[in-house]
């Protein structure tokens, strides 16, 4: 083998990047050219125009020429903005940009969604565009096989190159993961994850494991079924929180999984739950008589039941129960389901009259409420009762258990209040049935070492981007809220993280400016506070003329009180917020009071996605109706025998109705502990009965769920809508896509990234791995008495690299991206000829499709 210097090492290696990096003289020519012909990006409203400068004109203006019309005319200095070269506009990462600006980031993606390239990067934030369609080659398993193995610099951005990111952090650090999918109602956050999942089942499948990417996809597909309602934004809107957990072993294979449910609404009077519909319009034959549909008023409305598309129910049905047999449920879990979900339906053909018996109400068709009664496998007089009798009054409990009790006025709740409450439960603990039987399908008592958690949430939905001008509802807050609190995990992460840690080092940023990231204008923090801020002190409810004397508390804790006291309405809870947060407040640009009455504004994501909201229903919606509860008491006492059997080991294997965790897998568990002993204890213990603060607290066990992964352990997965539902899928609506670029804050994510050190490793581990890269053949490699930050120093400056792609902090190393590409030096050095001991030496640590090659090679 053949020794040279390391001079000649890094001769050859500066050759071989020129030679790749070099253009040619037209090349060269042309970018001058453009460079000097001064164009620039427009700003405008609907989007962005390319001009050419033509000359100043008064102070603050300037002539430009619009490339398109050749229209010469004057605007303002500040609305434009530093065009990119041609060569740029489909780059893989907005950091990566010349002049990194708005307009040029926003062509960047409009050039790469019209090109069919449907991901980008905004530094460490992958992002997605669409949805894409189910039918793009994108997502193919040659195309997953490409990415295995691969480092993050190597692979170009894509959802499954964030999934082979945190698999390859997993088990370099023995630590969870999680990838966050972030984005609003319709932009295919669930579609990303399922990616995700299918990737990583693919290609990191266990030898003779069960857990198959077929076996996922069904269960996932179930559960999106069973949890999923049409909206006017999105066709297939998520009605639940899912934490999805692929947990691997110490060999890095998949070998058992689970799902964690939160957050059910199933509220089938708001939306028409796909399950439902499936069921009624797919089902036929010998299943339709046994669930004694056939017999229901085919004619007559149901609040349940959408009758639009129902040509697709059949083969979604058979699709269905085909997914479920492959989970292995036997048909009599199905028919538990069947018959539970097809009761349903006969109560919503039933309907509610003023009663003439001893109840205030009772069903208005006697024969739809029999029919559901027999699915349900109880008498039509029990069925009755558990749906229109007054709730027993609460038995005394010690004072620290419970909550303030709700008004007294409860017990007197409409009759058709209290079929959907019932309705409701029942749905609910359907929704719990199937959670569990997904989770016995692919758990197993395999040991596990680490888990990679993939969060999916209701997305943030605005109903007027939808074309609908009534004010959204309670449940709309609530999801806005939660995309509210993982935005502020991703500003910690992205932008609050970074800048702490160079504090620390004791390093700054050659940016030029001293411009401040962590204002109040760019945080999602004062949003959040005003939503969920905890009061605290005792007073729990104070009148106007000492609100300035006591705390305020955030809406959500606003909403709780306003439901604990008799006399409390829609519009004293509306007062009280405003109070709070109006004018003349601090926060009084953040809500908003509008024209209309019982309803307000709030600017969600800094101010990109007002929300317009309508009261009304508000106070009501947050209190627990109890006749949700009596849905879990008829189903103990059924006396069918498959509804008794199925439910009974549900309950068993679940052990709450609240949350769904796998059978058997002990890394699992803890998780779900964790989540379970933030919805059980201090303050969520005593609001079980708010509906609104669970919300809360569900986020709370979230986010601490996230912060356990550690620094840098956190993926992001933004997911970025093109258009509305109404629009054409190959127009690009610039506005909206603006509106979502802003919110997100990816322009000063990636502007950090590209002007900071994202990549840092301590300089202890720093010199174990790469010394052998910087040393001479016959050179002693033991310690010497220089300390790290010499060794690592001097490190650097053998291997010749730019003094301003990195930085020596007082225990860290910093480096720009792409300054460590250290496995394309030591390809250039054996390309060369001038490979040593060392390199192949170097080359065996590492992990990688290149490195087998060179091992084969050279063995």
């Amino acid at each position: 083998m053949q020794f040279v210097p390391i001079a000649a090492k890094q001769l050859a290696y500066k050759i071989f990047v020129l030679c790749k990096l070099a253009k040619s003289e037209e090349q060269l020519a042309f970018e001058k050219q453009w460079l000097q012909g001064g164009h620039l990006w427009l700003a405008h409203r609907g989007g962005f125009t390319a001009v050419v400068r033509e000359g100043d004109a008064e102070a603050g203006r300037i002539k430009v020429r619009v490339i398109q019309t050749g229209e010469i005319i004057t605007v303002d200095e500040d609305d434009l903005e530093k065009a990119n070269p041609p060569q740029l506009e489909r780059a893989e990462d907005i950091a990566s940009l010349r002049c990194l600006n708005e307009c040029g980031a926003l062509n960047l993606l409009r050039s790469r969604y019209s090109a069919g390239l449907y991901h980008a990067r905004a530094g460490h934030a992958m992002l997605v565009l669409g949805p894409p369609k189910r039918t793009t080659p994108v997502y193919t398993e040659k195309v997953a096989a490409m990415f295995r193995g691969c480092r993050m610099d190597d692979m170009p951005p894509h959802v499954f190159a964030a999934a082979q990111s945190a698999h390859k952090c997993m088990l370099a650090s023995r630590r969870d993961r999680a990838i966050v999918f972030l984005g609003r109602s319709g932009s295919g956050k669930t579609t990303a994850m399922r990616h995700c999942v299918w990737y990583l089942a693919s290609v990191y499948a266990a030898q003779g494991s069960k857990l198959t990417p077929e076996r996922l996809g069904a269960a996932l597909d179930v559960l999106h079924i069973f949890g999923s309602s049409r909206t006017n934004s999105n066709t297939y809107a998520s009605r639940f929180v899912s934490l999805t957990s692929l947990d691997f072993d110490g060999g890095g294979a998949l070998v058992s999984a689970s799902v964690q449910t939160l957050l059910p609404d199933f509220r089938p009077e708001q939306a028409h739950l796909r399950a439902l519909h499936i069921l009624f319009h797919g089902c036929d034959g010998r299943l339709r008589r046994e669930l004694l549909l056939d017999q229901a008023p085919i004619n007559a409305p149901n609040p349940y039941i959408s009758c639009s598309e129902k040509a697709d129910a059949p083969t979604e049905f058979i699709a269905l129960k085909e997914a479920f047999q492959f989970l292995g449920v036997t048909e009599q879990e199905q028919m538990a389901v069947w018959k539970i979900l097809a009761a349903i339906c006969h109560l919503g053909w039933a309907g509610v009259v003023k009663g003439n018996t001893g109840l205030k109400y009772q069903f208005a068709s006697t024969g739809c409420a029999t029919r559901a009664s027999r699915l349900l496998g109880v008498g039509v007089e029990e069925l009755s009762r558990a749906v229109f009798a007054p709730p027993a009054p609460p038995s005394p409990q010690p004072a620290h258990a419970l909550r303030t009790p709700s008004p007294s006025n409860e017990r007197d709740l409409p009759g058709s209040d209290s079929l959907e409450a019932f309705v409701t439960g029942l749905y609910n603990e359907t929704f719990n049935i199937v959670a569990a039987l997904i989770n016995r399908s692919i758990s197993t008592s395999c040991r596990t070492s680490a888990s990679i958690l993939l969060v999916d949430t209701p997305g943030a939905d605005n109903p007027l981007c939808a074309g609908q001008q009534s004010g959204a509802p309670l449940s709309k807050l609530l999801s806005n809220y939660l995309q509210e609190r993982l935005q502020a995990v991703f500003h910690e992460a992205m932008l609050v993280a970074p800048r702490e840690r160079y504090a620390q080092e004791g390093i700054t940023l050659d940016d030029g400016t001293e411009e401040d990231w962590l204002s109040e204008t760019v945080s999602p923090a004062p949003m959040v506070d005003l939503l969920d801020k905890s009061p605290q002190n005792s007073i729990v409810r104070s009148s106007q003329a000492d609100l300035r004397d006591c705390d305020r508390r955030g809406l959500l804790w606003l909403l709780d009180e306003e439901s604990m006291y008799p006399n409390s309405s829609d519009d004293t809870f509306l007062e009280r917020v405003m109070t709070h947060y109006g004018p003349p407040n601090h926060t009084q640009y953040l809500i908003k009071k509008a024209p209309l009455v019982r309803q307000f504004s709030l600017q969600h994501l800094q101010g990109t996605n007002p929300v317009l909201y309508d009261v009304t229903g508000w106070v009501k919606a947050s209190r627990e109706n109890p006749v949700t509860k009596k849905a879990h008491a008829l189903l103990q006492e059924s006396q069918n025998e498959e509804i008794v059997r199925v439910w009974t080991w549900s309950r068993g294997a679940c052990g709450t109705s609240t949350w769904s965790a796998a059978v058997g897998d002990a890394s699992t568990l803890r998780r779900a502990s964790s989540i379970r002993r933030t919805l059980t204890t201090g303050a969520a213990g005593m609001k079980r009965r708010s509906y609104a603060l669970q919300t809360k607290f569900v986020a709370d066990g979230i986010v601490d769920t996230l912060r356990r992964c550690g620094a840098g352990g956190v993926q992001f997965v933004c997911c970025l809508l093109t258009n509305q539902p109404r629009e054409a899928a190959d127009d690009v609506n610039v506005p909206l896509l603006r509106s979502q670029f802003r919110g997100f804050q990816l322009l000063e994510a990636a502007r950090l990234y590209k002007q900071g050190f994202p990549e840092h490793m301590p300089l202890t581990e720093f010199a174990r791995r790469y010394r052998l890269l910087a040393t001479t053949e016959g050179e002693n490699t033991e310690a010497t008495n220089l300390s790290e930050r010499q060794i690592v120093d001097d490190m650097l400056l053998t291997l010749d690299l730019d003094v301003t792609s990195y930085r020596l902090g007082l225990t860290q190393s910093q480096i720009r991206p792409g300054a460590r590409d250290w496995h394309e030096k030591a390809q250039a050095q054996i390309a060369a000829g001038t490979f040593s001991d060392s390199i192949i030496q170097y080359l065996t640590q590492m992990s990688s499709p290149q490195t087998r090659k060179v091992q084969n090679r050279h063995s």
